[in-house]
């Protein structure tokens, strides 16, 4: 026996056994390591992939993915989520509409398994949520992540908010000026209607403002 011959004759097993283990055909024993698959180990699981893909770890066909990462979905993990989806059901489900989590920047909420939008906001022309536009054109939409997800109404720069009963309106600088200006006896209701005082302005016409946001104002 030429003990140097059979020494020469020995090979270590893949790369990619699990533990360095292999039949004496080479094939890996134990599965695979963490990220490749096959009978040799040798191919490189997708990088959507979360987890391992070889068969003996996970149970399905060589290959295929134990988790997908946020986006995909399917065996291989290479099918995209909806753009309403975060992450979406991998296997089954209504295809890529099946979601499992909603994008935590956009203003949706999981209702079942759809991303539906939230109270006070629609979709736009390219299916995402988007809070609504305020009717009033002194306010601008601002959409609020934490502690909930949240459309709220800001008043926009340049203006103030002043609040009425049970609700507040954004009123330019110059006309909370002119109230500032007066004092509760030299409010007068004119020509205004009877929820109104007139309010004179400088450089221009009286305007009409709800009693309410008047004082308001005269009480800070």
């Amino acid at each position: 026996m030429n003990l140097t011959t059979d020494i020469a004759r020995c090979e270590t097993c893949p790369i990619g056994c699990k533990n360095g283990k292999c039949h004496k055909d080479g094939t890996c024993s134990e599965g695979c390591k963490l990220g490749r698959f096959g009978r040799y180990c040798v191919y490189i699981c997708p990088v959507t992939c979360i987890g391992a893909c070889d068969a003996a770890a996970t149970g399905y066909q060589d290959g295929e993915c134990t988790k997908c990462a946020d986006g995909f979905r399917g065996k291989f993990c290479n099918k995209p989520c909806h753009k309403m989806c975060s992450e979406c059901k991998q296997r089954g489900g209504d295809g890529p509409a099946t979601c499992t989590s909603c994008p935590a920047d956009q203003a949706t909420v999981l209702v079942g398994s759809k991303c539906e939008c939230i109270e006070g906001a629609s979709r736009d022309e390219e299916g995402l949520c988007q809070c609504d536009d305020p009717k009033d054109p002194n306010k601008d939409s601002f959409f609020e992540l934490r502690p909930r997800k949240l459309c709220r109404e800001i008043c926009k720069d340049g203006t103030r908010e002043v609040f009425g009963d049970k609700e507040s309106t954004c009123m330019t600088k110059k006309k909370f000026k002119a109230v500032m200006r007066l004092e509760f006896n030299d409010l007068e209701e004119g020509d205004c209607s009877k929820d109104e005082w007139k309010i004179p302005m400088p450089d221009s016409d009286s305007e009409c403002i709800r009693k309410d946001f008047v004082s308001n104002i005269l009480q800070e």
